[in-house]
């Protein structure tokens, strides 16, 4: 009795599917109106995270609606941002154009500069973390491939890939200005989305230690990249 039980069990379990949701309607809300223009946006829980131009960024609390917003400015003026991420600890935000600045909350709740890059046609268009320690960052091409910074250690240090580890760039080849949306990632897998039509691919390695499993940063992405 216990194999037969066992057997209806299985073909029941093998012809449950999923079935579609339909949606009918859609409700358009207004959540926050300002003369900034918003570049791109971040769930965190139950907020809404927003960079704009101008050094403005901010939350929305979904449940409320409440909004906070606040403006930062360094000595070269108030920066432009184009890309959010945080991890279970922290909120990043970066700029555009150089100098590039790359923002994480501090010890005391201000936000503060972990990456600076300056430089003609210096262009970072998005950014995300694929876990707690591991993050990346993209734009433009300089100097022949692609601007890529990396973090191992939850955005606290950055540093660039030099352009002998990466697939050689075209003329003109930049990342989407895509309001933070040309990098995909799934588990360890990277997927970055060029205006010259390239989807590159790469994935981070995993050391295995003693007593922990996690992702280093990302190496040799010129044998791992795929044009």
């Amino acid at each position: 009795m216990r194999y037969v039980l066992l057997l209806i069990v299985l073909l029941v379990s093998c012809t449950e599917s999923k079935q579609p949701v339909t949606f009918t309607s859609a409700t358009i809300e207004t959540l926050y109106i300002d003369s900034i223009s918003v570049r791109a946006i971040e769930l965190m829980g139950n907020s809404l995270a927003f960079v704009a131009n101008n050094g403005v960024f901010g939350t929305i609390e979904l449940g409320t609606g409440k909004v906070r917003a606040n403006t930062i400015s360094s000595p070269e003026g108030n920066p432009h941002f184009r890309a959010v991420a945080h991890t279970s600890n922290d909120f990043f935000m970066l700029s555009i154009e150089s100098p590039a600045l790359l923002y994480k909350t501090g010890g005391n709740g201000q936000m503060q500069v972990v990456y600076k890059e300056e430089g003609e046609g210096v262009f970072y268009d998005a950014m995300t973390f694929l876990n707690d320690l591991d993050g990346i960052a993209l734009g433009d091409s300089v100097g022949g491939c692609l601007s890529i910074i990396t973090t191992a250690d939850g955005g606290n240090t950055w540093s660039k890939i030099p352009c002998s580890l990466l697939p050689e760039g075209i003329v003109g080849e930049g990342a989407f200005a895509a309001s933070n949306s040309n990098i995909k990632t799934i588990g360890d897998n990277i997927w970055l989305a060029t205006t010259s039509g390239r989807i590159l691919f790469s994935r981070i390695k995993v050391n295995h230690g003693k007593h922990s499993v996690r992702p280093s940063a990302i190496p040799n992405l010129r044998k791992e990249f795929i044009p």
